[in-house]
């Protein structure tokens, strides 16, 4: 992936550093003063690492090489999230911890949604435009994501092939199911059912932990069986 330049157009909906740079918040440790302090620490050094995703970016655009039109406007939503007053950096503040080290978290999270707000108006502005309308197709790339995700290689076709199948297979037993709750009815009915109706809600967070544990169990035995 490395040799074909795949982190030249290394943004997309699910996984890229777009991402990840977001993400590794939720995985640090919160258990101690020093991990606080190095939350803070990343929160202050943040322009960094995205200042190194935008170079790359940018020298994918002057080779050609850029992001799907619909991976990047997914993006610049997701960035404007990061950016807005409802940012996942903003949870950060909230930490039970000397007044200095939260004002650092405090300052850093303002810091880490400013430079997501201008990474999204670089994605806007910048590389939207020279976005494809069409997303990648044919082998090559998903042959190089293959080895790279799984470690292995597969047979391609025999995969799509297999995972149709799967869907609609899944399909009839969705139908199905949804028939044993409305006889004669369509998915989308029944969707809008189990959604509105509160005799199919848990009013409680015990009653829904009690109803999922029975759900478990009764997958686990099933399986067994």
């Amino acid at each position: 992936s490395f040799d074909a330049h795949e982190h030249l157009r290394d943004l997309n909906n699910i996984v890229s550093p777009h991402q990840n740079i977001r993400h590794a918040f939720d995985v640090m440790s919160t258990d101690t003063a020093e991990s606080w302090e190095l939350i803070a620490r990343r929160l202050e050094t943040i322009h960094e690492p995205v200042a190194g995703y935008r170079a790359s970016l940018d020298e994918g655009l002057r080779r050609g090489m850029a992001a799907a039109r619909r991976q990047v406007e997914t993006a610049i939503a997701q960035g404007e999230i990061a950016a807005g007053e409802n940012s996942s950096f903003l949870h950060l503040t909230a930490a039970d911890v000397e007044p200095a080290l939260r004002e650092r978290l405090r300052a850093g999270a303002e810091h880490a949604r400013q430079v997501f707000g201008e990474l999204t108006g670089y994605l806007r502005s910048s590389y939207l435009p020279a976005a494809p309308d069409d997303d990648a197709a044919g082998p090559e790339r998903p042959t190089r994501f293959c080895r790279q995700w799984l470690g292995t290689d597969l047979d391609l076709a025999e995969t799509y092939e297999w995972g149709w199948t799967e869907v609609e297979r899944l399909w009839v037993d969705l139908q199905d199911a949804c028939r044993e709750i409305i006889p004669g009815a369509e998915p989308g009915e029944v969707m809008d059912l189990l959604q509105t109706d509160p005799g199919y809600a848990a009013n409680s967070l015990d009653e829904f932990l009690e109803l999922m544990t029975a759900q478990q169990e009764m997958a686990r035995a099933s399986v067994v069986g």
